[in-house]
């Protein structure tokens, strides 16, 4: 065989392989129960699925919780789900967002360790990804999973030096209405 139609045959085989990943197995995204067959889509979550991946998000969040950041006019999230992982979006005037991510990192020590800034939610610990006077990027390790808060203000007047300490108070909120 010459070169070329074995660097041909190999990444036949790459794509292959790489494809077989791509199915509906445990941590892939299908629309089949696989214990049933059946869709799932629109419907219950899948049979299989941690408790944690059945929470809604967006139940877990007040009007007045989104205000907070939003202001008045944020309205209802929006439930997404990001290959099982739960999450619900809400939009603020110009650039205010907050998303809410239930998750369980695959590697929690990337997420906890690597000296990465903390702040305190109740009883467990917040790690900060990014953080401005306006925004707060952070993880807040619990059991069963993760929580993970994306929140940008709407109100440039609401900033303040410490914002992540200001969206732990309101991740320790999410814990006890979680019972976690």
């Amino acid at each position: 065989m010459s070169r070329a139609g074995k660097l041909i045959t190999v990444i036949a085989i790459a794509g292959t392989v790489g494809l077989a990943g791509c199915g509906g197995g445990e941590g892939g995204s299908s629309d089949q129960d696989p214990a049933s067959g059946q869709s799932t889509s629109g419907g219950a979550p899948p049979a299989g699925q941690a408790s944690w991946q059945q929470q809604d998000p967006c139940g877990l969040l007040t009007a007045e919780d989104t205000a907070e950041y939003l202001g008045a006019g944020a309205g209802e999230g929006r439930r997404t789900d990001d290959m099982g992982r739960p999450r619900c979006e809400w939009s603020g005037e110009g650039a205010g967002r907050i998303k809410l991510t239930i998750w369980q990192p695959p590697a929690p020590d990337i997420v906890t360790g690597g000296g990465k800034d903390t702040v305190p939610v109740g009883d467990t610990t917040g790690y900060i990804t990014s953080e401005t006077e306006l925004s707060c990027h952070m993880d807040v390790q619990a059991e069963p999973a993760f929580l993970q808060f994306d929140v940008r203000t709407s109100d440039t007047e609401a900033g303040q030096r410490d914002f992540c300490a200001k969206v732990a108070q309101t991740a320790q909120q999410v814990l006890t209405t979680l019972g976690w």
